[in-house]
């Protein structure tokens, strides 16, 4: 029996990948091995492989590889239309005039490939990892990756050191199309669906033949969900049951959401929409910027807005403290993630991953991008960005890039969430970004390692 390894290199992969159950179907057909961190030790029960948590890249190595990246943007920003606005606004921008004209000159064709080579030449691979990698010995190596993270990209690294061929997944939406242009590439690479496949051949140059439509495990429970009972999931959250209500998702920064929800708060008060009410649910990870500038959400008195009970406790601690309280203890329940989306007839997300998970859902999105008065930034930046692009070509989404039509938008999503028909439409538009053949996770991802990656004799 094959042997294939699997990096569980943090708690994000060890939910998607171990405690979901998508690696279950691998065990029939090849025997499965983890290599891990210390810190996740109690969490593996098949054979593991670990490697001190406190291994960390060498601090010089790290600052050489953030620029090499920034360069790689530079140097085929005509490859994502993501590259050129990270590479001015968060790098370039900032950098004294000799650094501009020095990054100029690096990032030019011929130049960057040599000076990217004798990086990668010298940097090497980490020599515990490579000797972990060494000992398991492997017949494949599966890594999920964020596609800049240094434990992932070193793996990789080590594979193509010992010959070890190496099947590369995707961790979150923007990685293909946000990160630079990966300087090593797996033999092969599993993305969400359509838009990231064909970011991975354009982008990294991935063949087609090595690039395998997964979607993702973490939706296995969006396109799976268990029934909602309606009438017990009003009682449990104290919501009333004659209300229909649209969720309003919050954002981590650039928005002073409050005032916007005032601002709905008073519409459907002056224009007397019967049975409409809006649930608040802020970003459990919000900068802590948005808590000291921006109005405190607890100081107004809503008519329409409740917030959302699951995030009470943990919002009302972040307002009162907003200089001390971490919000990274916070720890959402998934389950009831998935709940709230059901209960609501239509979604307020700006640009979220869960207004994804919404449409999987088949609800109405109602995109937010206009610029908030009180910061420079605006949202609609990000729609800019590579991943973005597609939610305007999306039916049954309202983009608002105007606060002065953001009620007449408002109205557009209540009428849309009232075309039961729509569900259908919106969730055959959503599996171009994360597909599913109505099967789980495990299921696909066993199904292409077998027919497509690696023999099972």
């Amino acid at each position: 029996m094959k042997t294939i390894a699997i990096l569980i290199h943090t708690k994000v992969v060890l939910n998607n990948f171990v405690t979901s159950g998508a690696l279950h179907e691998l065990n029939k057909n090849f025997k499965c091995v983890f290599l891990a961190p210390e810190s996740v030790r109690e969490s593996l029960d098949t054979q593991s492989y670990f490697y001190s948590s406190s291994i960390n890249e060498d601090g010089l190595l790290a600052k050489i590889r953030f620029h090499l990246d920034f360069l790689s943007m530079k140097r085929y920003e005509s490859r994502s239309s993501t590259f050129p606005i990270k590479f001015y606004s968060l790098y370039f921008n900032e950098l004294s005039l000799f650094k501009k004209l020095l990054v100029k000159v690096l990032s030019m064709p011929l130049i960057y490939e040599f000076v990217a080579r004798t990086y990668e030449f010298y940097c090497g691979c980490e020599k515990k990892f490579l000797d972990l990698l060494e000992e398991a010995a492997p017949d494949l190596i599966i890594i999920p990756s964020g596609f800049n993270d240094w434990t992932s990209i070193n793996f990789l690294k080590c594979s193509k050191k010992l010959n070890v061929p190496s099947f590369m997944i995707m961790a979150n939406w923007d990685n293909v199309a946000s990160k630079g242009v990966l300087r090593n590439l797996p033999d092969h690479m599993g993305v969400w669906g359509e838009q990231t496949k064909h970011q991975a051949m354009g982008i990294h140059l991935m063949p087609e033949k090595n690039t395998h439509i997964l979607g993702s495990p973490q939706f296995d429970k969006h396109y799976f969900p268990d029934e909602l009972n309606r009438d017990d999931f009003v009682l449990n959250n104290n919501f009333k049951k004659e209300i229909k209500y649209f969720l309003f998702l919050g954002i981590a920064r650039s928005r002073d959401e409050t005032s916007i929800l005032k601002k709905l708060d008073d519409f459907i008060e002056d224009n007397k929409i019967a049975n409409v009410a809006i649930i608040y649910r802020p970003h459990p990870w919000r900068d802590k910027s948005l808590n000291i500038i921006c109005q405190n959400f607890f100081d107004v008195k809503f008519k329409h807005v409740t917030l959302d009970p699951s995030m009470a406790k943990h919002f009302l601690a972040m307002m009162q403290d907003p200089e001390n309280y971490s919000s990274l203890k916070y720890i959402p329940d998934f389950k009831y993630s998935v709940e709230i989306l059901q209960f609501s007839e239509g979604v307020i997300a700006s640009l979220t991953t869960m207004g994804l998970e919404s449409m999987i859902l088949g609800k109405s999105v109602l995109l937010p991008i206009f610029k908030d008065p009180i910061f420079s930034f605006s949202v609609g930046e990000y729609m800019k960005y590579e991943h973005h692009k597609c939610w305007s070509k999306f039916r049954h989404v309202v983009i608002s890039s105007n606060i002065d039509n953001f009620e007449d938008d408002f109205l557009k999503l209540i009428e849309m969430s009232k075309y039961k028909e729509a569900s259908s439409e919106i969730k055959d538009d959503v599996l171009k970004v994360v597909y599913n053949d109505s099967k789980k996770y495990k299921y696909l991802l066993s199904e292409i390692l077998t027919k497509k990656v690696i023999n099972v004799s």
